[in-house]
């Protein structure tokens, strides 16, 4: 619709130059022309000062107007979209405080209203819905069963990351109808990327000086056992056995390297430091650590000693 190397004349009056693009203000855009034999506005009817004098303009003096007015929770929208990394960055970070705190209160309700609030404001605009909530529950689910539930760190944890980051960003990019996935303006990608960056930036930040100054507070103190456990103040993990070492007993069942001995008439679960023992072997105690109670072949039963680690008699 745009070429600059086409020169635009009415008549004998040039309007618009070779090279130049044609660009008029309203009183130039009215003005009369004379075209042939008849004369008319250059480009525009006329100048409208109101909707009703548009209409005139128009030759629509009866047609019906429907305005169509922002409501108050659509600016309130506004303003959660605006400001979406303060959001971002409370909802995560309460989420980070709950899972560092025994039980469940204040820091865990508060980091999941502002994360519902996140996506409410999106959905309300019109930029997310349903699926991106879904997706980040799915992925805090996950995240808390790798670090209650299943040992170690692993695909579980990983997977409910990259959900709960997936999710927040797709709720800040627009979702075209009638396309599987988000062909937003470049536009939208840059700011989605930026709101995020900041909310996980600003989250991180905030939770290593929570870390570290959170445990020496008031508040964090009133859940926290604070009363040191020592030997010296009589408390123990876990039974003394100091009394049982050097015992000599029996193997009651083949120690692989766990099992049972017989101590004094007494069965107690025994283990070896990697040997095998068969069953009815002198042991002796070797070890003690609380309930962890290290056996061996009793040395001086000269006709049944070690053999490698399968513990075989010779």
């Amino acid at each position: 619709m745009i070429r600059k190397s086409i020169e635009y004349k009415i008549n004998d009056e040039i309007i618009c130059e070779e090279g130049q693009l044609l660009t008029l203000n309203d009183t130039e855009a009215v003005r009369t022309v004379k075209r042939g034999e008849s004369e008319g506005p250059l480009l525009a009817a006329g100048i409208a000062k109101t909707m009703q004098e548009m209409q005139n303009l128009a030759g629509l003096k009866n047609a019906v107007v429907h305005t169509i007015e922002e409501t108050g929770v659509e600016q309130i929208a506004r303003f959660i979209e605006l400001f979406a990394f303060i959001f971002l960055a409370g909802g995560l970070l309460g989420i980070y405080v709950e899972f560092k705190t025994p039980g469940f209160g204040i820091p865990g309700l508060a980091g999941i209203a502002l994360l519902a609030i996140f996506f409410w404001g999106h959905h309300i605009v019109g930029v997310s819905g349903s699926i991106e909530m879904i997706i980040c529950l799915i992925g805090i689910i996950l995240l808390a069963l790798e670090i209650f539930v299943i040992p170690g760190f692993g695909i579980a944890g990983i997977s409910g990351i990259i959900l709960i980051v997936s999710s927040l960003f797709m709720a800040m990019v627009e979702h075209i109808p009638g396309h599987s996935l988000p062909l937003p303006p470049a536009v939208e990608i840059d700011r989605a990327f930026r709101n995020l960056g900041l909310g996980l930036t600003i989250t991180f930040i905030l939770g290593i000086i929570a870390a570290r100054y959170l445990p020496k507070t008031a508040v964090f103190r009133h859940i926290l056992l604070s009363t040191e456990l020592a030997k010296e103040k009589g408390v123990t993990a876990s039974a003394q056995t100091d009394d049982l070492l050097g015992a000599k007993g029996i193997a009651a069942t083949s120690l692989h390297p766990a099992g049972f001995g017989i101590f004094n008439g007494k069965r107690i679960n025994v283990v070896t430091r990697g040997a095998f023992i068969n069953a009815d072997s002198k042991i002796i105690v070797s070890e003690t650590h609380g309930n962890r109670i290290v056996v061996k072949i009793d040395p001086s039963i000269p006709s049944v000693v070690e053999s490698g680690e399968t513990g075989e008699k010779v």
